[in-house]
């Protein structure tokens, strides 16, 4: 089992550059770009006497976009992490099933049912989990217009994939527990301290257009909402390490990667 085995640990070892936990302090990016270009646009109006009247415009649209670009950023990055970690659960989870089956054959037991189902999962995942390319949505979101629907869809699919990812991750650990079971291996906890809430994509931009055009309080809604597409994803992939360490102790392989990826400041 050593070859499925040294393969499986590279997937897991490969967390540490595919799995990246993000400072919730990102999620302040489009205020810190708002009080940015509030500064420019007041400096701007204080100096419009030694300044021509179309400098002073430039300045303040150059302004007003810093906010819009500093969130694309964050999006962008989200994106990445998004299509990084899905490529690589799904890796794990093919490298788990050639591990199982080779033990299967070693020890004489039959788990096909249980490798059937994680492989009938893992095909769903590859339907379903399709890379998002970051700089296309990107450009997307900074064509006028166009922007507004594909800003939407962005978020939607954040919210969206991130959830349904973890329960039919649950569902296949819950596979695997059975199969190492019965191969004669320790069960490993799968237990999540904080499961990945399910959040309503329509109730949250709701909440944001009445929170826009009745109190003003848009971007503080939207700086929430970004918060959560941080926080729910950092809680899954410090769950999935530690759940990762423990499949290979009980597998009788030390793991190689730390026990929560990195964080990014």
């Amino acid at each position: 089992m050593s070859a499925a085995v040294d393969r499986l640990r590279m997937t897991v070892a490969r967390r540490t550059e595919a799995d990246i936990i993000l400072s919730p302090a990102w999620c302040a990016l489009p205020l810190v770009g708002a009080i940015i270009s509030i500064a420019i646009i007041i400096w701007a109006l204080l100096t419009v006497g030694m300044a021509g009247i179309m400098d002073v415009y430039y300045l303040i649209l150059l302004a007003s976009i810093i906010p819009f670009v500093l969130g694309l950023y964050l999006l962008y990055m989200l994106i990445k992490r998004r299509n990084t970690h899905f490529k690589r659960t799904q890796d794990l989870f093919t490298d788990l099933v050639a591990t199982l089956r080779e033990a299967s054959a070693e020890k004489g037991v039959d788990v096909s049912g249980q490798l059937s189902l994680i492989e009938r999962y893992l095909s769903e995942a590859r339907m379903e989990e399709t890379e998002k390319s970051p700089v296309l949505w990107i450009i997307l979101c900074l064509i006028p217009i166009v922007n507004i629907f594909a800003i939407l869809y962005v978020l939607y699919f954040l919210m969206r994939d991130w959830y349904r990812h973890e329960r039919r991750e649950d569902d296949m650990w819950a596979q695997v527990n059975s199969a190492l079971t019965a191969l004669g291996y320790r069960p490993i906890d799968t237990r999540r301290p904080e499961p990945m809430p399910h959040r309503s994509f329509f109730v949250y931009l709701i909440i944001y257009i009445v929170l826009s055009f009745l109190a003003g309080l848009g971007l503080i809604w939207l700086i929430y909402w970004l918060y959560t597409l941080i926080k729910d994803p950092n809680n899954h992939m410090t769950s999935q390490a530690r759940i990762e360490d423990d499949l290979m102790l009980a597998l009788g392989a030390t793991p190689t990667a730390p026990p929560t990826p990195p964080a990014v400041a």
